[in-house]
């Protein structure tokens, strides 16, 4: 009898230490571990990653160029140049002289996003693509680098006065954005998102959009970095069938990654338009994939063609957008990765 009443002693005294515990878990607000307060299972999801955190949008996000503003001009989209200044140089030299040439017209600049960052001088184009009072839109590239330099001014502001052995330091590959003025950064925050150009029928964006949505439908983040898109089954097209719909419910959805599942958001958009009987859908003119290198569709042209990963930088003319005008890279400044097709 002895020893049973040491077992139900140590038993309580075990289920009391349980408890005390829980309650005190309880009580401090800590959440109370997943192994007592739910079994695990195979249903259970993990917790959603948190949304990329986004730069300040440009006080003008859709941008429409008018003939007014084109203002007779010749009008050149040049793709992703990254930095890579002497094959910048050259291309506009190019289309300046083609213009020139062929019907004595000065010319517009316009840029598909990632005119910055990775290549070796970021600050050169920049201030070329300014001085020449050319166009871009917003890449990927110029919201993470302008992140980035946000990011390292607060983080001096904060630790200012404090240890003088424990500098701040800006990761390197935006180093360049310390030689910024501010106007230049205030002219990277302004790039708007997309530019129309109504005269052509041409809306130029950094990485693309999801088919069958509207341009102010878009979600912004996607015109920065999508590449894919995947089709979406009848549930997910319509998950509130008795309630009040958007205008446009998406029967596709953006992939940043390619995926066994996706497939070229340019290819399906261009499938799209040209089945339309009007064809009203305009023209996209985008960047981003370098993987997949120049890309064609009857309605939608690629040009970023890999310049910083050594390959070429492509730009064409609005009035013949068929002729792609390629400037071969100096060398590889950035080792390729990615599928498909590693440049």
């Amino acid at each position: 009898m002895r020893g049973t009443g040491a077992i139900v002693l140590v038993f309580l005294f075990i289920s009391i230490t349980i408890f005390s515990r829980m309650l005190e878990e309880v009580l401090s607000g800590s959440p109370i571990p997943s192994s007592i307060s739910r079994p695990a299972t195979s249903q259970h999801k993990s917790e959603p990653k948190l949304p990329r955190p986004m730069l300040k949008l440009p006080s003008i996000i859709h941008y429409v160029l008018t003939e007014d503003q084109i203002n007779s001009r010749e009008v050149f989209v040049i793709g992703d140049v990254h930095g890579c200044y002497d094959e910048q140089r050259k291309l506009v030299d190019l289309a300046t002289e083609s213009a020139k040439a062929r019907n004595n017209k000065d010319v517009l600049i316009i840029y598909v996003g990632d005119l910055l960052n990775k290549g070796p001088e970021s600050v050169k184009s920049l201030r070329m693509a300014m001085e020449m009072k050319s166009l871009c839109v917003r890449g990927n590239h110029e919201e993470s680098a302008m992140l980035a330099l946000q990011k390292y001014r607060q983080a001096m502001n904060e630790h200012y006065g404090s240890d003088p052995h424990e500098p701040v330091i800006i990761p390197e590959q935006y180093q360049w954005t310390l030689e910024l003025t501010q106007d230049e950064i205030d002219w990277i925050m302004e790039m708007p998102m997309s530019i129309s150009i109504p005269s052509y029928n041409i809306c130029i964006v950094h990485a693309g959009i999801v088919p069958g949505v509207p341009l102010r439908e878009q979600h912004l983040p996607n015109l920065l970095r999508m590449r894919d898109v995947i089709p979406l089954d009848e549930y997910e097209q319509h998950p509130n069938s008795n309630s009040n719909s958007p205008s446009h419910s998406p029967i596709y959805s953006a992939s940043f990654k390619y995926t066994k599942f996706s497939q070229s958001w340019a290819l399906v958009y261009s499938t799209m338009a040209a089945t339309q009987k009007e064809h009203t859908l305009p023209m996209i003119i985008f960047g981003h994939d370098a993987p997949r290198r120049l890309q064609r569709f009857p309605f939608a042209v690629g040009l970023d063609s890999g310049c910083v990963y050594g390959g070429e930088l492509s730009g064409v003319f609005l009035s013949n957008v068929s002729n792609v005008i390629k400037v071969a890279a100096a060398r590889q400044y950035v080792k390729p990765s990615g599928l498909p097709g590693d440049m």
